[in-house]
């Protein structure tokens, strides 16, 4: 039962999470923010240009991590879970494109699903290699505990 109840919030986590990033790219109007930039440091505007292109890395890294934890409660981490967190996160970034494309201000843009998927391989190859070393991180006991139940 505790375990069901597990899966079942890591599902419901997940889905709110895929939630937000449907609704952050329906809502987001980089047009408003360029009146914004126009006062402030061109080095902040720089920086704040970084963050954005760097937060695709990390948004669907951060959604195959959340897959791969939802898996691990059904057993430990195989190649086709692996493989299946890959795919839906990877699917998803797809998805949020195509759905950019029919959004007033958004576009759709290849170089968006790469970084995405770049961003997706780096947090596999974070996985892996968390869950090969016996360090003591925070996340790295949260997939051990997680890979044991």
């Amino acid at each position: 039962m505790k375990k069901k109840l597990l899966q079942i919030s890591l599902l419901f986590i997940t889905g709110c999470y895929c939630s937000i990033i449907w609704l952050q790219s329906s809502y987001f109007n980089p047009e408003s923010a360029s009146a914004l930039l126009i006062s402030v440091h061109p080095l902040l505007v720089l920086f704040m240009g970084i963050a954005l292109e760097l937060f695709h890395f990390i948004e669907f890294g951060l959604l195959y991590l959340m897959i791969i934890f939802f898996l691990l409660t059904f057993g430990y981490l195989t190649m086709k879970k692996e493989m299946i967190g890959v795919f839906f996160s990877t699917s998803y970034s797809l998805i949020d494109e195509i759905h950019q494309y029919y959004i007033p201000f958004r576009s759709f843009s290849i170089g968006d699903i790469v970084k995405n998927f770049i961003g997706i391989i780096i947090f596999v190859y974070i996985v892996r290699k968390l869950l090969k070393t016996k360090r003591n991180s925070r996340l790295g006991n949260l997939l051990h505990k997680a890979n044991a139940d």
